[in-house]
């Protein structure tokens, strides 16, 4: 299975597009820049955007990945199997217990996935981090996953401020005709940049979660987020 930030990579080549076109129409000199700040905007709403694709394309391909190799429901998450007990009793039919009988509990799990993205991923929500460890919990099991978002000079704390920071401009962009401050290129690549961060900490972890479920990775291991000093991730992506 390929990894979900290979799709991630993909999205922020629009990213990186923008940037690209924001030097070609006033150049790489120091200083503001006019009548570019549109591109900027765009850029950060579409790297938020790319984030939280892959924050749903992550957790539904490891739950799939988790259905398809379980020969039982034990297979699962004890965290997972209360989820959809609740879920099931929660459920009007007075029958609805009965379709985990046989085989069935794969299809319950199935209708569980979907009741669990229209209630985490939806225009209402946000990637937060606290989103983002509740959608992982619910279908996963896997408790606090943004605890995972530790690097070089970066703790889950601060990595957490960091995303709600963009969340919040993004909003600020939505929302208003002009945001409340200018947004500048460096936003653009803060915010692809920590998304592509955020992406491989989350997959790696996501991984080994799943491995200890079923005995098996989903996708190979993504390299350890760069040092301080290295080219970002945004420019690293090739257009």
């Amino acid at each position: 299975m390929a990894s979900p930030v290979d799709s991630l990579r993909e999205n922020l080549r629009d990213v990186r597009r923008l940037l690209e076109l924001h030097e070609d129409e006033v150049g790489t000199t120091p200083g503001r820049k006019y009548d570019v700040e549109v591109l900027n905007k765009s850029g950060v709403v579409l790297a938020l955007a790319c984030w939280e694709a892959f924050v749903e394309d992550c957790a539904v391909a490891a739950f799939d990945f988790v259905l398809q190799k379980s020969p039982a429901a034990t297979g699962l998450s004890t965290a997972v199997r209360k989820h959809v007990v609740t879920h099931v009793r929660d459920d009007k039919n007075d029958l609805a217990m009965w379709a985990l009988a046989d085989s069935g509990w794969r299809q319950v799990l199935t209708t569980y996935r979907e009741s669990v993205l229209r209630k985490h991923v939806s225009p209402l929500n946000t990637p937060s981090a606290e989103n983002v460890d509740d959608l992982y919990d619910a279908l996963l099991g896997l408790q606090k996953v943004s605890d995972c978002w530790r690097r070089h000079k970066m703790t889950p704390d601060q990595a957490r401020t960091r995303l709600q920071a963009i969340i919040k401009l993004r909003g600020d962009i939505a929302h208003r005709t002009r945001a409340t401050r200018t947004i500048l290129k460096n936003d653009v690549r803060e915010a692809a940049d920590l998304a592509a961060e955020l992406a491989s900490m989350t997959a790696n972890r996501v991984r080994q979660h799943v491995h200890g479920l079923v005995g098996s990775f989903p996708w190979d291991a993504e390299p350890d987020p760069p040092r301080a000093g290295r080219k970002p991730a945004s420019e690293r992506v090739t257009p």
